[in-house]
């Protein structure tokens, strides 16, 4: 990014460089930060002193915002590819995500119960991929499991964001590079997934197979497994979540309702909104003092690495997924 942004500056440029370039943009910001999206209106406006011309309207997200950015980014989404699909003469918009669902989606995946409730037992059944090798096909990466020996915070008790320096182990035979990148993929709470398995009438110990869509096996595992560690069961629900859900609520008054939530709108709830960063940094520093009393505990956790020759290189975001 430094670079590109850089070479965009270059004096030496002619003023129709980009003449041939149809672009739309939209930026993440929060507007607690003196200069809010600066990036975005910078890129924007250089963007166009070379040449290019903006066939859709600039978009700008608040993190501050109720509902977050997402709310103005789903508006803007929709708009966008309506404007791509009469700028480019498509029949259709590109991405019927944000131009109206009407059916649902195929599944990704389906899930047979493999022993439990009636099932055979363990014996006559397919071994169990390994943890290590359950999360390495969820995420494409291998996935390695270490300890975290020190988890210190290096801000100060009273400073709004609670930074850490975090100690772990080194895998045997694990190889770093310069820049090399650790993503952690934290469990789900006892009591989340407690209440998960009983909603599904399923024990911790019920093996569950996963087939793809073309009938081949994805993976063997546990239920308290794929609850505890591969599904993310916390996240605050996206916009198309409730567009997904609409098309399985029998219901007309909740279909209405779930329907008006997916067009990012009644998001009142805090449990389908995000915290603004400082609502996030109020957050950190109120629990300080509970995160304190068991930071220096060792702990289990499933890292993926990432090896790079470059220091900004970032490992993608841990893939979601639902359960149905």
């Amino acid at each position: 990014m430094e670079r590109f942004w850089s070479f965009l500056l270059t004096k030496s440029l002619p003023a129709d460089s980009l003449s041939g370039l149809r672009f739309s943009l939209f930026g993440f910001g929060d507007s607690s930060y003196r200069k809010y999206n600066v990036m975005a209106r910078m890129l924007y406006q250089r963007l166009q002193q070379l040449g290019a011309a903006s066939f859709h309207e600039r978009g700008l997200g608040d993190d501050r915002a109720e509902g977050g950015y997402n709310l103005a980014l789903t508006k803007w989404k929709k708009s966008f590819f309506e404007s791509l699909a009469l700028r480019f003469n498509l029949k259709q918009p590109a991405n019927l995500c944000y131009s109206g669902l009407q059916n649902p989606p195929k599944p990704v995946y389906s899930v047979q119960l493999l022993s439990g409730n009636g099932q055979p037992g363990p014996g006559s059944l397919p071994a169990l991929d390994s943890p290590h090798a359950v999360l390495s096909k969820v995420h494409g990466k291998p996935v390695l499991q270490t300890t975290v020996r020190e988890n210190r915070r290096i801000t100060a008790e009273d400073h709004f964001q609670d930074v850490r320096e975090i100690v772990i182990d080194k895998p045997e035979s694990q190889q770093f590079a310069p820049g090399a990148v650790c993503t952690i993929y934290p469990s789900n709470s006892a009591a989340v997934v407690s209440s998960l398995l009983s909603y599904f009438s399923l024990k911790p110990e019920d093996r569950l197979e996963l087939t793809l869509a073309d009938g081949s096996k994805f993976l063997t595992t546990t239920a308290d497994h794929l609850f505890n560690h591969v599904l993310d069961l916390s996240s605050a629900p996206k916009f198309f979540f409730f567009k997904l859900l609409s098309f399985y609520t029998e219901l007309q008054v909740y279909k209405e309702k779930i329907e008006e939530m997916g067009r990012g709108r009644s998001l009142q709830s805090s449990k389908t909104t995000s915290p603004t960063r400082s609502e996030r940094g109020e957050r950190s520093t109120r629990s300080s003092s509970t995160s304190k009393a068991s930071a220096c505990r060792s702990t289990s956790w499933s890292a993926s690495w990432a090896s790079s020759s470059r220091a900004t290189t970032r490992s993608p975001a841990p893939a979601r997924r639902t359960l149905r």
